[in-house]
């Protein structure tokens, strides 16, 4: 099955981001567990092209933040270590719980 935001050009997937705010866009995959650490080394690695988090670790979904301007950067770098990391896309979250997973969102003041 091919999800909504994913292109298949070859042995390259077309990875398209969700715009998170304007200086963040954000690729959603699923990893296992045993190789999110690896996900990461690679990433830091290559310093500056985005950061992994970890988002539900039970259902292995992780993100990439990366920049407007470091997203063709990024999604070469994903595409490059498909045969050492098993990642695959994944749906975006609902948007009320994007923005709990990122911080953009107040809490309400319970001491009334």
């Amino acid at each position: 099955m091919l999800l909504r935001h994913t292109e298949i050009n070859g042995d390259k997937v077309n990875l398209k981001p969700y715009v998170l705010d304007d200086q963040t866009v954000v690729i959603y995959l699923l990893v296992p567990g045993s190789q999110v650490v690896l996900l990461q080394a690679f990433f830091e690695a290559y310093e500056g092209i985005g950061t992994v988090r970890t988002l539900d670790i039970r259902s292995s979904l992780v993100c990439v933040l990366t920049t407007p301007s470091m997203l063709e950067d990024c999604r070469a770098l994903l595409n490059s270590i498909r045969d050492r990391v098993e990642w695959r896309p994944a749906e975006p979250p609902e948007a009320g719980q994007v923005k709990k997973l990122f911080g953009y969102f107040r809490r309400e003041n319970t001491d009334a």
